[in-house]
């Protein structure tokens, strides 16, 4: 499996502080059976300020950790990038991460965005040419009020991920409700873990998995995988036809 959103990085974020850490979570991350994740330290959240030359040289140094450790997993570097004016220049003068090798862009909002800015944000990604991916996008009250405003987003070039933790009831009841309405809607590219622990906020792609097969819909799982590996060489992806 692909974890398309992870904080594994040692000292970067609210992710581990040592490197042991992050690989107990890589080996944790295996035994869910995960083989790729992208590392996504925040960026201007809430005062983060590691650039791409920092990420990038983390993530060296880790999957060489991780060679020298056995474990098969590894990492590509990239960036939960908080929205902010100018954005859209530091990614074309490679000053923040895209998702690595690709034109994705992993975006975090927070309570201080209104609608309006988000979307006119976003309008500046797609005009550089980068597809943001919106980031648990059930969090927050902007979408919550305005029930048609992540189906505007979408139609607009959007992408989105909630996280696996809203749909196993672990953040809550309202991020589960809200998430699970996305999915109902079609409206859901990407579930990922959000890991930033191996114990306290562990990869669990796996226990989502063991849901939809409990729900028979494993067929919806696969194209969710399938779009992770669309995401993985790049391409662009389509909201999967999910029902729960």
């Amino acid at each position: 499996m692909i974890e398309m959103h992870a904080h594994i990085l040692p000292g970067f974020d609210h992710g581990p502080n040592t490197l042991k850490e992050s690989l107990d979570m890589a080996r944790q991350a295996a035994e869910a059976g995960v083989s790729i994740i992208y590392a996504t330290p925040r960026y201007r959240y809430p005062s983060y300020d590691f650039g791409a030359v920092f990420v990038t040289e983390a993530v060296k140094f880790l999957n060489f950790q991780l060679l020298k450790a056995r474990i098969p997993v590894r990492v590509r570097s990239g960036q939960e990038v908080t929205l902010y004016d100018g954005m859209e220049r530091d990614l074309e003068k490679k000053r923040i991460l895209p998702l690595e090798h690709t034109n994705y862009v992993l975006v975090h909002m927070n309570e201080t965005h209104s609608f309006l800015y988000v979307r006119q944000m976003l309008k500046k990604l797609y005009s550089s040419g980068f597809i943001p991916i919106l980031s648990s996008p059930e969090r927050l009250q902007m979408f919550h009020q305005r029930r048609g405003g992540i189906e505007t987003l979408v139609n607009e070039g959007a992408a989105v991920q909630i996280s696996a933790g809203a749909l196993l009831g672990r953040d809550g009841r309202s991020d589960r409700r809200w998430a699970k309405y996305f999915l109902k809607k079609k409206l859901v590219h990407f579930i990922a873990s959000n890991a930033c622990s191996a114990y306290d906020q562990p990869f669990c792609l796996d226990q989502v998995y063991r849901q939809f097969a409990k729900m028979q819909r494993l067929d919806e799982w696969q194209r969710m995988q399938k779009n992770a590996h669309l995401l993985l060489n790049g391409v662009r992806v389509t909201p999967p036809a999910l029902i729960l």
